[in-house]
């Protein structure tokens, strides 16, 4: 159920909404694939824009896939997501994700470049760079 969800800006590496995107997706809610939340806590770490789009069409239910992180790896794993398909994600954004995680945020322990390079998906050198 859509209502069940939660949609934590601190967590989505967007700054808006795309509207194009959302009436793209309105157009074919039953093509879309399903959304990703963590099992947990119901944060959604891809599919905003669908959720959005279903929520435009009246739709209360949306399909979901499943996932488990950690949540000081919510960021990490949503900008992840959104890389593999869709509306690219700058840069910017990705290397203000590499920062934090290398200087640990929210209580939890600083992470080394190997173990962020493979959360990320990129090169332990472009995670190296980003840090200089």
């Amino acid at each position: 159920n859509i209502g069940d969800l939660y949609l934590d800006n601190s967590v989505w590496p967007r700054s808006a909404l795309d509207e194009e995107a959302i009436e793209r997706y309105r157009d074919c809610l039953e093509d879309l694939p399903p959304i990703v939340v963590d099992r947990e806590t119901m944060t959604v770490l891809d599919g905003w824009h669908r959720v959005e789009a279903h929520k435009r069409e009246d739709v209360e239910t949306i399909p979901v896939k499943y996932d488990s992180c950690p949540p000081h790896l919510f960021i990490a794993k949503a900008y992840v997501l959104n890389a593999r398909h869709g509306l690219p994600v700058d840069n910017n954004t990705r290397d203000q994700i590499i920062v934090d995680l290398r200087q640990g945020k929210d209580g939890y322990n600083p992470m080394g470049e190997e173990a962020i390079a493979e959360i990320i998906g990129i090169s332990q050198q472009r995670v190296n760079h980003v840090l200089i």
